[in-house]
């Protein structure tokens, strides 16, 4: 009786193993902006809370002094751009969290994006899988424990995606993923670079205490508008 020797395909072995790899560097930089997004998120709105009618007010007195002077056009567009945002972000909802509860958002928001990011489900999946992760997102942002944790619950007890290594049998079709992987990664990495040399994140990131920068801060808004008011006396 003749020995069967099995076949064992190495290189589609190490495909497989390249593709989970890259997947796994995706998500990790999936993670790394979402990070970064939040921080400016959370930024934004205490900038708003703590500073915002001051700067308003600021701005307005700017916009009214300099009727009929060759800075109208620019104090008034100045005016108006942070009224309205400013005046958007105050039906913006943000949760104030422990720092356990920071840990827990954190590591559930991992767990559920790995589950359900359009980037690494199969394509039929993409349309329902980019609305999950929206709400997935925009709850992580406004620091939403409770909902976090529930689209977690669902996508795990649902298995509602597939991931694109799990249903890749041949090895086109795992090459072709590598690819769009890789190409993904490399578009990461510069959507993260720009965010870093944005000067709104050069600012936050040199800010070591936020509770002193907006108190200082916020003195110094005052002055400035006394010296505004003073000015027009």
């Amino acid at each position: 009786m003749q020995n069967v020797t099995l076949y064992i395909d190495s290189e589609l072995d190490t495909l497989r193993l390249e593709v989970k790899s890259e997947e796994n560097h995706l998500q990790q930089l999936f993670n790394e902006k979402a990070e970064i997004e939040k921080l400016i998120h959370e930024f934004g709105i205490r900038h708003n809370k703590e500073l915002g009618e001051l700067i308003v007010e600021i701005l307005k007195l700017k916009k009214d002094t300099s009727q009929g002077t060759t800075q109208q056009a620019e104090a008034e567009n100045d005016y108006n751009s942070f009224y309205t945002n400013y005046e958007a972000s105050k039906e913006e909802k943000s949760f104030i969290l422990t720092e356990t509860e920071k840990a827990q958002i954190k590591e559930k928001y991992r767990k559920a994006s790995k589950l359900c990011h359009p980037d690494v489900v199969s394509d039929d999946q993409k349309e329902i899988a980019h609305k999950v992760f929206m709400q997935l997102k925009d709850a992580y942002e406004t620091n939403d424990l409770e909902k976090v944790k529930e689209l977690l619950g669902i996508l795990e007890q649902a298995k509602m995606f597939v991931s694109k290594t799990d249903i890749a049998t041949e090895k086109l079709t795992l090459q072709l993923q590598l690819q769009n992987f890789r190409l993904r990664i490399a578009d990461l990495e510069k959507e993260i670079k720009a965010i870093k040399s944005s000067r709104t994140y050069k600012k936050i990131s040199e800010i070591e205490n936020w509770d002193e920068y907006f108190y200082k801060t916020q003195q110094e808004l005052h002055e400035q508008l006394n010296q505004l008011k003073n000015g027009r006396k």
